[in-house]
């Protein structure tokens, strides 16, 4: 695609923000630095496969289905994000529109992040934060996220 005018950019990235809203389901492997260190690529690459296994449509790209199945917005995204925070519990993957944050996953707890949250809407348990025995499904469960400011 090549944009030529401030109005072509314009129009792209409303296109865009309207495929990322209409997308019902979205997977977001953290992509900072830490995450990288810990394997973040092996964990975004073995979603694709987890997703293809059980015939459910995905997309990499806003504006298509790399999987062709199923209507439009009904793919399930998936994304890299910057740093979620957290760095230490890296491999860090956020599901919306659950809100569930996983810590420390692995290539092969992609499939049953994919059967338990995307297929199921549960949450992993195991993936999940534990703090002092407390199971902590979302970022804003876990004390650290509870004391940052957003500006």
């Amino acid at each position: 695609m090549s944009l030529k005018t401030r109005e072509d950019l314009q129009k792209f990235r409303a296109e865009c923000a309207a495929a990322f809203q209409a997308q019902k389901k979205k997977i977001f492997v953290c992509s900072g630095q830490s995450c990288v260190a810990s394997g973040s690529q092996l964990v975004y690459d073995a979603f694709p496969a987890a997703i293809r296994e059980r015939n459910l449509p995905y997309s990499v790209d806003f504006l298509r289905d790399d999987h062709d199945q199923g209507k439009p917005g009904e793919a399930i995204g998936l994304k890299k994000s910057g740093c979620q925070g957290l760095c230490e519990l890296g491999v860090l993957v956020r599901v919306e529109p659950e809100g569930f944050l996983y810590t420390k996953v692995k290539p092969e707890d992609c499939a049953e992040i994919v059967d338990e949250t995307l297929v199921n809407g549960k949450l992993v348990e195991r993936l999940a934060h534990n703090h002092n025995g407390q199971i902590c499904a979302r970022p804003e469960d876990i004390p650290f996220y509870q004391k940052h400011v957003k500006f």
